[in-house]
Order: structure tokens, then sequence, then C-alpha cells
């Protein structure tokens, strides 16, 4: 039997992906959604497998119309191999990206079946404190224009203690956060859309092993949908990693914010139910 891949990445969507995936199943055909290659410039990118984990080849810019013709072949015009061959992605070398396009993204079991949860398990296996000098010597550096060292970040947190929220008695008990700009505010960004909907179980779980670092038990993605596919929040719904570890030590919550967070303080302002009271000043220039 067959299995249908089409992916459900927001470019995708905006090229007529939802209605291809809807004229497969008409058609009797399995479908399985997940996240896009990449190649933008091909989507919707269809591809077939005889199993779920086996060899695929794909068809570029797959229609609805095509499908209701007739289902793609290898004489089809847009038919383009293994995908795996095509150059742009045969000359690259995978880290962040290995599971982007291949997974469905909000399906726990298949990001454990490609390799989920390897770096959590080891995390757990140390202390917090072992964790962030592994981040301090791997020399890891943030992925923003400032590429600044993730293990200096992670010992001042780790560094801070926990305390009570604000205005509660100091016999509360004490609470660390961590937090995740999943916003993309700034004009023109989205460094992060693919992964975050590609492949959002890694997120959860960079999130989870930072808060075992830092020991932090809390967790905030603030985000906005802003008209376009977002996975954090159902992956989330469908299995939080640490679960599958056989503990839990960070509750991670993706919190949706109908205004920017734009920069540090306006991210830090952030409450469950709350906004911040004004959006920061403008950068100077």
């Amino acid at each position: 039997m067959s299995i249908w891949f089409v992916p459900r990445d927001a470019a995708a969507r905006s090229m007529g992906a939802d209605a291809v995936a809807s004229a497969l199943e008409a058609r009797g055909e399995t479908v399985i959604r997940n996240g896009s290659r990449g190649m933008l410039w091909m989507e919707p990118l269809v591809e077939r497998a005889d199993d779920r984990y086996g060899p695929r080849v794909g068809w570029s810019n797959v229609s609805a119309g095509q499908i209701d013709a007739g289902l793609p072949d290898e004489q089809s015009d847009n038919f383009m191999g293994a995908v795996e061959e095509v150059d742009y992605l045969a000359k690259q070398n995978r880290w962040i990206y290995e599971r982007v396009g291949i997974t469905d993204p909000v399906d726990p079991e298949d990001y454990l079946a490609h390799g989920g949860l390897t770096g959590l398990k080891n995390a757990l296996a140390m202390s917090g404190g072992d964790v962030v000098q592994a981040v301090t010597d791997s020399g890891l550096r943030g992925r923003g224009g400032a590429g600044f060292p993730a293990g200096i970040k992670w010992r001042t947190v780790a560094d801070q203690p926990a305390a009570p929220h604000a205005g509660e008695s100091q016999k509360a008990p004490a609470h660390k956060y961590i937090c995740v700009n999943a916003d993309e505010g700034d004009s023109g960004t989205f460094a992060d859309r693919m992964l975050m909907e590609g492949d959002p179980f890694c997120l959860l779980e960079g999130m989870t092993i930072a808060a075992h670092a830092v020991g932090a038990d809390r967790g905030h993605d603030p985000h906005r949908r802003r008209g376009r596919q977002w996975s954090c929040p159902r992956a989330s719904r469908r299995g939080r990693p640490p679960s599958a570890c056989g503990q839990q030590t960070c509750r991670c919550r993706p919190h949706r914010r109908s205004r920017k967070c734009i920069c540090g303080r306006a991210l830090f302002a952030t409450r469950p139910r709350g906004e911040p009271p004004v959006d920061p000043p403008p950068c100077a220039t």
C-alpha cells in the first residue's frame, strides 16, 4: 500500500497543499501530513513511499486538479525521482532540520522513531550543572545575530534562585521560568518558522533540556498565529517529551499572544493571562 506525504507547512498550504491532500484522500489514498523539505519553489512537493519509513519519490508543484485526473506516476512531467537525491538536499548535512520534511510534526511516536528524545534522555542522566558545562564546552551559540554563547546564558540563569510569583507570600511555592520567544516579531523574520512548524517536539525537547540544566520548572513560548500553521501547541497537547522519559521535569506551555514580542523586555512581561502594559520604545537610530 502506498503512502503519500503532503506538507502541512504554511508555504505549502498557501500553494494548495490542503486541497492536494483532500484530493488524495478522496481517492482512498493514505496521506501523512509532513513538514516542508525547504524547497518552497517546488511546493506542494508530494512524496510517495511503499511504507511509512521507506524510500520516497516525489512530484513538484502538484495540484488538486492533477490528482483528480489521476495519481501521479513516473511518467508525469513533474516527477522528481528520489527526493533525497535532489541536489539541494544531497549537498546538505542537516542537523537541526534532520526531521523536518520527514516526520508528521504532531505525531510523538513519529518523533521517537526518528531519534527524538535522545538528547533529553542523555541530559536527564546528568546533573543540571554538568549539562550547563557540556553546553559551555561545546561552544554552542545562539542562532540570533549576536551569536551569544549559550553556556554563559544558561550558567547565568542556573545561578539565580527560584522565587514565588510576584505578590505571593514568601512561603508560596518557588518557581523558575524559561521563555522561548516564538513570536518572530521583527520585520520580515521567519528564522525558525520551519523548525517550529516542521519539528515542534524538537523545540519542546530543547526547552526541557534547558529547564533541567538551569533548574526551571516552568516554560513559556509566546507566539502569534498570524494566519499561519502553528504546530507547537498541538504537539504539546499530544504528548510532552518529558513524559516519554519517565519523569516530568518542566511544564512547557505555548501561549498565544495578540501583540508583538519584539525585544526581551516585552517578552519578560508576558503572563499567561496578561499583556505588557505598553510596547517598548523604538530602537534608537
